[in-house]
């Protein structure tokens, strides 16, 4: 099962999905709350099911380019994210 609803969505309709039995790819940011997030990966041991994070921007080229650019010391040091 695929879950591309609004954010504050995911974590509700992934942890539904695995009750009933499905694998669940969820889309970024999984959930609001860490809370959510560990019910999630809670609902996935309870239920014997695999659950994934979509982090698939992070491999576009532009995205690693813009990564190595901070790496490099382009902004000067990072105090505050």
């Amino acid at each position: 099962m695929l879950v591309g609803t609004p954010d504050h969505w995911h974590a509700l309709i992934a942890i539904d999905a695995m009750r009933n039995g499905k694998d669940v790819y969820v889309e970024k940011p999984a959930s609001h709350y860490i809370w959510e997030g560990r019910q999630m990966v809670a609902a996935a041991r309870r239920y014997d099911r695999l659950v994934q994070c979509g982090t698939q921007r992070r491999s576009q080229k532009s995205v690693r380019d813009a990564i190595a650019w901070l790496h490099a010391g382009n902004l000067g040091a990072i105090r505050l994210v």
